[in-house]
Parts: C-alpha cells; sequence; structure tokens
C-alpha cells in the first residue's frame, strides 16, 4: 500500500512535465487541428449563406477548443502514467 502512494506521489511531482509532453504529441496536436478545423469549416458555411456572425460564436469556438485540449491531453498524460515503470511495478 505504501509502494501505491509513493508512485502517486511521484507521478503528481511529474504531471507538469507530462502536461507539456502531452501538448507536444502528435496525438494531441492532432486533436487540436481537427477542432479548429471543423470551427473553420462552421465559420466558412456560415460566410457563404451570408448570415453575419454571431459575436457569441467567438466564446463557444474557445470553450469548445478548450474542451477537446483538455480531454486529449488527459487521456495522453493517462497514458503517459500507465505506461510509467513505477505503475508496471505495481501490477
Amino acid at each position: 500500500m505504501v509502494l501505491a502512494f509513493d508512485v502517486a506521489g511521484k507521478e503528481a511531482e511529474r504531471l507538469p512535465e507530462r502536461i507539456v509532453q502531452a501538448l507536444r504529441s502528435d496525438e494531441v496536436q492532432k486533436a487540436i487541428k481537427e477542432a479548429l478545423d471543423k470551427e473553420a469549416r462552421k465559420l466558412m458555411e456560415a460566410g457563404l449563406s451570408g448570415k453575419a456572425p454571431d459575436p457569441k460564436r467567438g466564446e463557444t469556438v474557445l470553450k469548445d477548443l478548450g474542451e477537446v485540449t483538455f480531454n486529449a491531453v488527459s487521456a495522453n498524460v493517462g497514458k503517459q502514467i500507465e505506461h510509467s515503470p513505477q505503475v508496471k511495478k505495481l501490477e
């Protein structure tokens, strides 16, 4: 039981480093790019329809992009932790 707490403590110390690694990963970059592409398509479609852009749309875009990024980073960090040597020792 003590070993599990030690591993959790060490992983918590490495969390900032793991988040940076996740943000730089191809997986997270792809998720961000896809989210931006999706929003760009929506904006282009709205522009072609002749509708005036909704001023609140920018807020929604940022919220959606933040959510996609958070989910992708969380999944990547989870994988990093699962594959760490310290966690493998616990299995």
